[in-house]
């Protein structure tokens, strides 16, 4: 205790000493450290371009449609941090990298309150590839644009996307949110360590692949052509899932629940989560395995059926006639018999079993 407590005073005397340090080489003049140094910076672009790359740092960035059918970048910034604006070869550039070059180390440290901003406002609706690099800044992308493919790249900051993509929509991210809604995709591929992802009323031609360390998912009347969603820590809600292929579903610690879904089939694999499943019909296979999670099934079906798990009780209840066969070590058996209908077999340790399927 006392060794960590040692510990905690050094680093808080260490950025004492480094706020002083920064302050005195600033030449002791605290306006760029308070937010007083912000300018806004317009620039105005008559050259015609159809992709679209930006790299900022700590700014938020908003796109918006033009009223007056020009192009305009409107920087919220801070005067030692100026953007570049430019378009060349068909690409406007959005880009923080001749700032950079003309910092100081203590520029670096402030403890004003202002939020550096940029405001694009786009004079079509239609653009080839957007491309953007963020350090700790949100991104924001209304459903007024459609883009060739997307990728947004960022490290702390949340994102808010409802443009639709005719090809891919990449989107990585190490700490913050990440929304899509009423919007259209070729595929969709989000990676994300610690955020939660939001999907709602999104469509996609291709594959959604979704894969977190730390967050929650929500999906809800989301299309898809396939669909994987793995996760570390976290729970998943999946409401009206519609896939014409395969999903997959994996989760170490969290619930798995699925509540109104088609796909060809679904495999959903949790540690110490339960598994909830109402209202889902599979074409093929539906596998299902956990260790220490409890096994619900509501209303649901699929051609051949395989439950396993290791503590947890097992209750389903099925659309049609199943073949059921059920086996636990220090559990309780309670299945309804049937000598026709897709096999389900169903594996614990020492849970519970009830199996039963609708009257035709």
């Amino acid at each position: 205790m006392k060794k960590a407590l040692a510990v905690a005073v050094s680093l808080i005397l260490f950025g004492v000493l480094l706020v002083l340090v920064a302050f005195f080489a600033s030449g002791c003049d605290l306006s760029g450290w308070l937010g007083a140094d912000y300018v806004t910076t317009p620039h105005e672009l008559s050259l015609d371009f159809d992709r679209i790359s930006v790299d900022v740092d700590t700014a938020d960035l908003i796109f918006l449609p033009s009223e007056n059918g020009v192009c305009r970048v409107v920087a919220y910034e801070k005067e030692k941090e100026k953007h570049s604006v430019a378009v060349k070869d068909g690409v406007l550039t959005v880009s923080l990298e001749e700032a950079r070059a003309e910092r100081k180390w203590y520029d670096y440290i402030s403890i004003g309150y202002n939020q550096p901003k940029i405001t694009v406002y786009l004079p079509k609706d239609d653009y080839a590839a957007l491309s953007v690099l963020s350090d700790t800044g949100d991104i924001s992308i209304p459903k007024d644009f459609t883009f060739g493919s997307v990728a947004l790249e960022g490290s702390t900051g949340d994102i808010r996307v409802s443009a639709a993509a005719s090809g891919a929509l990449t989107v990585t991210m190490s700490t913050g949110d990440i929304a899509l809604s009423d919007a259209s995709f070729g595929s969709l591929s989000v990676t994300s360590s610690t955020g939660d992802i939001t999907l709602r009323s999104v469509t996609v031609g291709g594959g959604i692949t979704l894969g977190q360390s730390t967050g929650d998912l929500y999906a809800e009347g989301v299309t898809a052509a396939a669909f994987s969603s793995t996760a570390s820590t976290g729970k998943g809600s999946l409401y009206e899932l519609t896939v014409l292929g395969d999903v997959l579903l994996k989760r170490s610690t969290g619930d798995l629940t699925l509540v109104g879904g088609t796909a060809e089939s679904l495999e959903a694999k949790t540690s110490t989560g339960d598994l909830s499943f109402d209202r889902v019909v599979l074409g093929a296979r539906l596998t299902l395995l956990t260790d220490t999670g409890e096994v619900e099934i509501r209303g649901s079906d699929a051609a051949e059926i395989g439950i396993t798990t290791d503590t947890g009780d097992v209750e389903a209840t099925f659309l049609t006639p199943k073949i059921f066969f059920a086996e636990t070590d220090a559990g309780d058996i309670d299945i309804r018999k049937s000598t026709v209908g897709g096999l389900c077999t169903v594996k614990t340790d020492t849970g519970d079993i009830e199996l039963y399927f609708l009257d035709e």
